[in-house]
């Protein structure tokens, strides 16, 4: 189920499934013209589309500082975003988005059926092969570290690949995270 209602202060709360995510009156600012998209904004139309696709139960929208954290952060990091409460087996696969270098937005999509981790940069950058099979050694080892901390096996046995996909390119410098939803 998904709603959306003003909270009463500056911001309106998108309800998912049990889950609010609250956008504040600043971050749908953001939806103008040369603005970066805030995170917030990204998450809650990711979760829209995932609704309007009905693809809610095959494929795990996965909050973009998780993701960040899984890809980017130190290994002791690692335990904060374990997501202990989710069984990745019952998704075909993950659909999230991450920060880089503290001001370009990336596409993050992992692939279950395909084995592939696909990290797709709006500017498309020559690394981006280098980038997803860095990615994919990163996934793997967050799944490794969740079946240490939690006893959880899902998708554990299957060996990540990176992989490249053709997809829109920005043609400015601020439109990368309209590039990412798109």
């Amino acid at each position: 189920m998904m709603t959306m209602k003003n909270s009463g202060r500056s911001g309106t709360a998108l309800q998912i499934k049990g889950r609010s995510i609250l956008i504040h009156h600043s971050e749908l600012c953001s939806l103008r013209p040369y603005q970066w998209l805030t995170g917030e904004v990204i998450e809650g139309l990711f979760h829209v589309a995932a609704h309007t696709f009905n693809v809610v139960d095959t494929v795990y929208i996965m909050n973009h500082y998780s993701a960040g954290g899984i890809l980017f952060s130190d290994r002791t990091e690692l335990p904060r975003h374990s997501l202990p409460k989710v069984n990745f087996d019952n998704y075909e696969a993950v659909l999230s988005f991450v920060l880089v270098n503290g001001n370009h937005w990336n596409l993050l999509y992992i692939n279950a059926e395909t084995s592939t981790v696909f990290l797709m940069d709006p500017a498309r950058l020559s690394s981006e092969l280098e980038d997803s099979e860095h990615a994919a050694k990163r996934i793997q080892e967050y799944l490794r570290m969740r079946r240490t901390r939690h006893g959880k096996e899902d998708w554990l046995d299957i060996r990540w690949k990176g992989g490249v996909m053709s997809h829109p390119v920005q043609q400015d410098g601020s439109s990368c995270g309209v590039i990412v939803v798109k």
